[in-house]
């Protein structure tokens, strides 16, 4: 088999996303760019980036927000990953023909070819998560990619939490194992069993790696808000856009304030009641010396973050550049940029390339979920 480049950079770009999905798009090639222009080779977008995450509710007017393969974004990554030289891995809502719709990511080399498609397979129905009401079942299997970085495997968010889908993708050759991903907890859930989801989460990423001895990177859209304005909205609430992440921000500000005004009168005390001698008073520069400046630097920050965020709401987002080296796996699943790239163990490597499987069994991983229903994505 050929081996890819000893070591490849990955970009998963993970954006919060507005109800305007041409501004969606326009901001996730921007930071598709951002990372290519910081090295990355291989980008993945986060799950369902062109939208807020519709599933929330069955509603057929989402239906609009699908678009054919190829299309207008697939053109538009094409071009971007020509000009860069990178690989990309874009997720979308494909219309494939009237009333057959499904959750696919187009893989684009760094050529600037459409190389394939992958189908999402698995489907969840759970509350807040209708995506059985907009997406068939993928019909096209699980393959793994020849790009000019590195030999890639595509799944898709709910795919996670099936082994074989991972299994089968490196039986393939995969190296690396993308996952765009849109995932959260239920609101109502998160308090009382949120560490436990998320341990699990992260448990069945990291055995993918090392069950199967390749690289495991999500890309991971942040739908908390969404879940909220969903939840809130149910009750008859409806918040303006921008209101969560300013209120956010405000209490911040509030609380760290507060956490300093309350370490300067305990300073000021004791510099008055304990350290002073009788008869002498406190000067002015000592107060200021004793003031701590980390409360100004809080205030300043935060009061320009949130300007910020009122004025352009759904600004935020970023990307995360990590690298990898297909074919010499060197941890046992560590998370090498918490938690979007996973490692696998060097011991597992040959056996998930060429097809052969292991004799020797991976230590029992105990469920972390408790119990408790797993987060749903």
């Amino acid at each position: 088999m050929k081996r890819s480049a000893s070591t490849v950079t990955l970009g998963l770009v993970q954006t919060s996303c507005s109800a305007n999905p041409a501004e969606n798009l326009k901001k996730t090639l921007a930071q598709v760019e951002r990372c290519a222009k910081a090295g990355a080779q291989v980008i993945s977008t986060q799950e369902l980036f062109r939208s807020q995450y519709f599933c929330q509710n069955e509603d057929h007017a989402n239906f609009k927000l699908a678009e054919s393969i190829p299309g207008p974004s697939t053109d538009a990554f094409c071009k971007l990953a020509k000009k860069h030289k990178v690989v990309i891995i874009a997720s979308l809502f494909e219309k494939r023909a009237s009333g057959l719709y499904h959750n696919t990511a187009a893989i684009i080399d760094a050529d600037g070819s459409l190389l394939g498609i992958y189908r999402k397979m698995h489907i969840p129905d759970d509350p807040l998560y209708y995506e059985k009401f907009y997406f068939t079942p993928g019909d096209l299997g699980f393959k793994a990619w020849r790009t000019r970085y590195a030999k890639i495997g595509v799944l898709i968010c709910w795919d996670q939490w099936y082994p074989e889908g991972a299994r089968l993708t490196a039986m393939q050759g995969a190296e690396i194992l993308f996952y765009p991903t849109a995932i959260g907890w239920h609101p109502s859930e998160k308090k009382e069993y949120g560490v436990n989801q998320h341990g699990a989460w992260e448990t069945i990423q990291r055995s993918h790696a090392v069950a199967n001895g390749c690289y495991v990177a999500v890309a991971s859209g942040a739908i908390g808000e969404s879940l909220i304005l969903a939840n809130a909205a149910a009750e008859g609430i409806n918040y303006e856009k921008g209101w969560i992440l300013g209120t956010t921000a405000t209490v911040k500000v509030f609380i760290d304030v507060f956490i300093g005004i309350w370490a300067f009168v305990l300073a000021l005390v004791w510099c008055a009641k304990i350290e002073a001698r009788p008869g002498e008073k406190i000067r002015a520069r000592e107060i200021w010396d004793r003031f701590p400046k980390f409360v100004i630097g809080y205030v300043a920050t935060f009061t320009v973050l949130l300007v910020v965020c009122l004025a352009v709401p759904g600004l935020a987002g970023g990307f995360d550049v990590g690298r990898v080296r297909p074919g010499a796996g060197d941890g046992a699943g560590r998370v090498a940029r918490a938690p979007t790239t996973i490692r696998p163990t060097p011991q597992m490597k040959s056996s998930a390339l060429t097809g052969r499987p292991s004799v020797r069994r991976p230590s029992t991983l105990s469920p972390s979920s408790g119990g408790t229903r797993l987060p749903t994505g």
